[in-house]
């Protein structure tokens, strides 16, 4: 027997419970292997978003932008960017550190609206790009990972392993590296599940070599299978990994001293398990497993059938047993039909966990099956669309879309949309019509979730046939993307993959009506759309009026920030805000020269404007509590109609705050 330790390397999405991994050592643990396990994709957000850690990154931060604005000119594009990303980082505020746990817990809250995840969700992810400015410019966030090396490439994860000056997991590590060391385990397998965990997966495995830790170091999960494949069962990185699994299934292929650990086909479905798991701190509360229908196929797209819905109904049943508040997100499409088939699994066992589930596109939801799904504890419908394909025509596709989404809500379940854009059997040109549709029954759904292009994945059925799903060519991946994921092709319309984000983006401006709309953090669960315990509007701090003939007394919003900068903040916004180390080409251009801006920072919503001296000075002076006429008095007389009117808009707009005399004098 064996001594291990399963580690679930960061950095993955934190909403829902890595469920496989816990599996995994329960049926090693079955076979009498003694098991450790990590959740460090979890402790990686803990690490990150410590307050104490953030604040001393802004304090470094502020030194930084200092050293920088003594300088005459940024010399180069690197050092340009740094300066903004540095200023961005400073525009969150002093508060950021306090605000992060509490924005923790709003995300966890199932009474927090729509609104308040967004603001909460915005405040962790300007806390991960203040904690990641020490290995600028690398840039990490509540879903990904951008270094300045692709992990579509084996050499350019090798090089981004051993680069300490822009890996921000070097430091994270090296607790665990002391642990391992001090435990002496015969093995430490690294779960992995997505592309971003590969990176810091070698950035363990190397500093657990280079400290002459002897445990045999395994590489192993969903997406350590798809490495396997693509490279042909070769293992790039033997200095760091011994062992590259790849099995027929989910766990086989795992081996310690040569010898197999799990044998294929040997699983028992009781054995699902979330046990050992952080439950209390993954962002879905209570904790959820995001299912796909078939766990042994990446690619499995059936939509459904008797025995795969069998297979699903036996595991949520065995993570419930381990977990009875566990609720579940199916993320695999599938026919409303085969849904029935879950729910009457369900009633006939008496089994009733909430879920939801994602719902495939060209299809209709009748009222008696949605009233067959909310009775069966559904909580909410994820419909996967693909403008109006699967349909016979427009009008029969409106007709039954509409539909589906009464009789989902008619049901108690809410209504959530996804949108797949550029498929290849259909004409992206027709989406304006599509986009049209959605926007003149925006009311008839809960909320659009995301906005997806069609990706082109080698081992799908699309890969495997393409002239029958409307592609005629497929193009090439560079010679040292070897674990390129997405493949670029020409669809039977004559439309190149390439241009599919241009003009999605026009679109993706058209349907964003309302607040909460294709948020910009897509998390994998979009735990709003479980049932809430009294959802409550966004609490905000009520203004505390004078008394009749008192006086008012304004300050600034502790929402708001302000800052002059040396370099024009306004032009570096617009160059910088969209780029994407890794993935965006730098810009063709020159540094910007010096030229004095003031900028206002409005937290709450983030959104950042470029104001005048005059506006800026208006603004130091409402930092502190100070009466209205008091203010207008250090203005020329002229200037105080323009001034009261600049106070109003900035009241209704929640930029100051008013409060009563003594309030004010409260709050020093």
């Amino acid at each position: 027997m064996f001594s291990l330790q399963v580690i679930v390397p960061p950095q993955a999405d934190p909403s829902s419970v890595p469920y496989r991994a816990s599996t995994l050592v329960r049926r090693l643990r079955a076979l009498h292997h003694t098991v450790r396990l990590d959740d460090d994709n979890q402790h990686a957000y803990d690490f990150f978003l410590d307050p104490k850690r953030l604040t001393a990154c802004l304090l470094e931060a502020e030194r930084t932008l200092n050293q920088m604005e003594e300088g005459s000119t940024l010399s180069t594009l690197r050092e340009e960017y740094l300066y903004y990303r540095t200023g961005r980082a400073l525009l969150y505020g002093a508060n950021l550190p306090k605000q992060v746990e509490h924005a923790w817990s709003v995300l966890q809250n199932r009474g927090s609206s729509v609104v308040q995840r967004e603001e909460a969700k915005r405040i962790v992810q300007h806390a991960l790009e203040v904690a990641g400015l020490s290995a600028f410019p690398s840039l990490i966030s509540l879903h990904d990972l951008n270094l300045p090396y692709s992990s579509e490439s084996s050499e350019h994860c090798r090089r981004a392993a051993v680069d300490d000056a822009v890996n921000p997991y070097v430091p994270f590590w090296r607790e665990r590296v002391g642990q391992i060391k001090s435990d002496r385990p015969d093995a430490v397998i690294l779960w992995i599940e997505v592309d971003q965990q590969v990176i810091p997966s070698l950035t363990l495995a190397r500093m657990l070599k280079e400290a002459a830790v002897s445990a045999e170091i395994v590489l192993a999960g969903p997406f350590a299978r798809f490495i396997s494949q693509a490279l042909g069962g070769s293992n790039p990185w033997k200095e760091w990994i011994d062992t590259l699994a790849c099995g027929p299934d989910l766990f086989s292929g795992i081996t310690v001293q040569g010898q197999p650990l799990l044998a294929e086909g040997t699983a028992s479905p009781d054995l699902w398990t979330v046990e050992g798991l952080p439950l209390d701190r993954y962002l879905g509360q209570p904790p959820v497993a995001v299912l796909p229908l078939a766990e042994d196929d990446p690619f499995f797209d059936g939509k459904g059938d008797k025995e795969t819905i069998a297979g699903l109904y036996q595991r949520m049943r065995a993570l419930s047993q381990s977990e009875p508040t566990l609720r579940f997100y199916l993320s695999t499409p599938i026919f409303p039909e085969w849904l029935c088939e879950l729910a009457r699994l369900m009633e006939a066992d008496g089994f009733r966990p909430a879920w939801g589930s994602l719902v495939s596109y060209g299809t209709w939801l009748s009222a008696e099956q949605a009233a067959q799904l909310a009775a069966a504890g559904c909580e909410f419908l994820h419909f996967e669309l693909k403008g109006f394909l699967g349909y016979p025509d427009q009008h029969t596709a409106k007709q039954q879309m509409t539909d589906s989404w009464r009789n989902a809500r008619a049901a108690g379940c809410r209504v959530l949309l996804s949108l797949v854009f550029g498929h290849p059997l259909s004409d992206p040109r027709d989406f304006e019509a599509f986009v049209s549709f959605l926007n003149e029954h925006q009311f008839a759904y809960d909320r659009l979730v995301r906005f997806q292009l069609f990706r082109l994945t080698p081992g799908s059925r699309f890969w495997n046939d393409p002239a029958a799903y409307g592609i005629v060519e497929i193009g090439e991946a560079e010679r040292e993307r070897d674990l390129k994921r997405h493949f670029p092709f020409v669809s039977r319309y004559g439309v190149n993959s390439a241009e599919l984000y241009p003009l999605a983006a026009g679109y993706i401006a058209g349907l964003k009506r309302r607040a909460g709309d294709l948020p910009t953090t897509a998390l994998k669960l979009d735990d709003w759309a479980f049932r809430g315990e009294g959802r409550n509007a966004v609490s905000q701090q009520a203004n505390q009026l004078p008394d009749e003939g008192g006086e008012e007394v304004l300050q600034l919003s502790p929402d708001v920030e302000a800052r002059r900068f040396a370099y024009p903040f306004g032009m570096l916004e617009q160059r910088w805000r969209t780029f994407l180390i890794g993935q965006t080409p730098w810009p063709e251009a020159e540094p910007l020269q010096q030229s004095l801006t003031y900028v206002v920072y409005l937290n709450d919503r983030g959104k950042m404007s470029v104001v005048n001296s005059a506006v800026f000075n208006v603004i130091e002076l409402c930092k502190q509590p100070v009466k209205e006429t008091e203010l207008l008095a250090k203005f020329p007389a002229r200037q105080a109609e323009s001034l009261r009117s600049l106070l109003r808009k900035w009241k209704k707009e929640g930029m100051v705050r008013v409060y009563a005399e003594s309030a004010a004098a409260l709050s020093d």
